[in-house]
């Protein structure tokens, strides 16, 4: 949609991000730049998205993603070593294919408990641990994975999962309704410090037993079905449900966090550079052995499966062109990369400025040079339906708004963690903005906690941030963008209170309709305030080598690969 000469259209609207930390600051002023590819922006959790199967549709706790990470390597952890904590479990069964799949990870599990882990190692845990609901093929809708059916009632408060009967543990144990209770209760019921490790837990259903708040209540054991009630409306809890962090354990394994699932395959064994997972038994796994090998550089992903060192790989992010000799298959897109202009300051207070600046930002030449795709709506392709738009950049309109005004503006940069990309596309973006007349100071940080302290103390007044459409469903997705538009960051005082009501609207209800009108309305009046500017849309890359046969991934990292072969 083009607008016209002489005049700024309303833009888009975006943002929430998370990251990890480190140390200071530096600034230095920037004019003019190019560009050239970097390593990925990616995220800490896991995605998900969708409609669920005989529920209304979705909710899913509220605000910012918790931090968590590192700074080498794409999928930081909550715990602190460097390298795969080592533990055995199970025992070996015989397997009728023998073969090992060698896949390469830029990072491995810091933690023998899915619960306490996310990001890349989650195709780890799909291997060991079932889920109750799960992602099929294409799908992006929540399929029947240990629970066979499911139901919910009292307004999505009360859930009724079917639990599959027949199957068992690694250990011999079977699976049963008690086991999936005494894993959720367990969960709910984490003490002291060992809290923080269960953050997964504390962002889903936000808090734990007797904390205020918290949405859990309880899961009794109904014979063939697990009950699950809860304080609130959940209606995306089968969404949710398709993460690792809810992989069921066996229950002697709880405690003592040891990894038996009931997955395809076992657990094994685990050093800092190697994890080794074994079919579970016979026709489990069309390949015997499974060896995740830690290659932290996702740049020496492809390589590394050119020259056979693994057969297999995942790269979260930006993807870094045409990878010869490699098959690439892409699973949905589903991170946003977005300009935030914060408005509750500043020259961006004035909304003229911030269309201009809207205006000025070629999105199309970003997403060419790190390889992307530009943002065709706030929404990521995975939410179906009405999608809020956004206009053409008109850098002309821009220049006769700014020209001569003195505009100077700070645009705080991370260089750290899973944010490597940043440096090159705030270079893009100032140099763009230089052209219309704008003044662009780059401030570098390599330190969360000093980022999101001068973000709120107004000394910043653009960042480029990321958000992951891992929520289920577009209520969940505004509840992450918005809160920092309503609190002060993002937008002026006077132009707050809409916007708010709106939110509450699409967060306070169930129904699949009306919360849908209720998040596109939201959404719209954040495009309309130039709040942000969703700059590229991409998501993660499987690489396939030679000697693979049968791989097809699964909607974003969760691809089992148990129908995999090594010819």
């Amino acid at each position: 949609m083009a607008g016209a000469t002489g005049q700024l259209p309303p833009t888009p609207a975006t943002l929430s991000t998370t990251d990890t930390s480190t140390t200071d600051t530096t600034t230095t002023d920037t004019t003019t730049t190019d560009a050239s590819t970097t390593d990925s922006p990616t995220t800490d959790t896991p995605t998900t998205g969708a409609r669920t199967t005989d529920t209304p549709t979705t909710d899913s706790p509220t605000s910012d993603t918790p931090t968590s990470g590192s700074q080498t390597t794409d999928s930081p952890t909550s715990e602190s070593q460097t390298g795969p904590l080592s533990s055995t479990s199970g025992q070996s069964s015989g397997v009728a294919t023998p073969g090992v799949l060698k896949v390469g990870l830029t990072s491995l599990p810091t933690t023998t408990d899915p619960a306490t882990d996310s990001g890349v190692t989650s195709v780890i845990w799909h291997q060991v641990f079932d889920t109750l609901t799960t992602y099929r093929g294409s799908s992006a809708t929540p399929a029947p994975d240990l629970a066979t059916s499911w139901e919910s009632a009292s307004n999505g408060k009360v859930w009724t999962f079917r639990i599959v009967s027949g199957k068992k543990f690694h250990d011999g144990v079977p699976v049963t309704a008690k086991a999936v209770c005494d894993n959720f209760n367990f969960w709910n019921t984490v003490k002291g410090n060992a809290q923080a490790e269960y953050y997964n837990w504390t962002y889903y259903f936000r808090g734990f037993a007797g904390q205020p708040g918290a949405l859990f209540t309880s899961c009794k054991d109904a014979g063939t079905s697990a009950v699950l009630t809860f304080a609130n409306s959940m209606p995306a809890l089968p969404d949710i449900l398709t993460l690792q962090t809810f992989g069921i354990h066996s229950p002697s394994s709880l405690a003592a966090r040891k990894p038996v699932g009931s997955g395809p395959y076992q657990w094994v064994s685990a050093s800092p550079t190697t994890v080794v997972l074994r079919a579970s038994g016979p026709g489990s796994g069309r390949t015997a052995t499974l060896q995740f090998l830690q290659i932290a550089d996702p740049a020496a992903l492809a390589p590394a499966v050119r020259n056979g060192q693994i057969q297999l790989s995942y790269r979260r992010g930006v993807p870094q062109g045409a990878d010869a000799g490699v098959t690439v298959e892409p699973p949905l897109g589903d991170l946003q990369v977005s300009l935030n202009l914060y408005g509750g300051h500043g020259p961006l207070a004035d909304d003229k400025v911030r269309a201009a600046v809207v205006g000025a930002v070629d999105r199309t030449a970003i997403a060419r040079a790190v390889r992307s795709e530009p943002a065709s709506s706030v929404l990521p392709a995975i939410f179906g339906g009405p999608r809020p738009p956004f206009s053409a950049p008109n850098p002309a309109a821009a220049s006769s708004v700014l020209k001569g005004n003195g505009v100077v503006l700070t645009m705080g940069v991370r260089s750290f963690g899973s944010s490597r990309a940043e440096p090159t596309i705030a270079r893009l973006i100032s140099a763009q903005l230089v052209k219309v007349g704008v003044t662009v100071k780059t401030k570098m940080y390599n330190s969360v906690s000093s980022y999101y302290d001068e973000i709120q103390a107004g000394k910043i007044d653009l960042s480029i941030g990321q958000v992951q459409a891992y929520m289920g469903d577009r209520g969940d997705f505004v509840s992450v963008y918005a809160p920092n538009a309503v609190f002060g960051w993002v937008l002026p005082k006077n132009t707050r209170g809409a916007l708010g009501n709106q939110i509450a609207q699409a967060l306070s209800r169930p129904e699949n309709e009306a919360r849908q009108a209720a998040s596109s309305a939201a959404l719209t009046e954040l495009l309309s305030q130039n709040a942000v500017l969703p700059l590229f849309t991409t998501g993660g890359t499987w690489l396939v080598g030679s000697g693979v046969d049968g791989f097809r991934p699964a909607p974003f990292d969760t691809a089992r690969l148990d129908t995999v072969s090594v010819r």
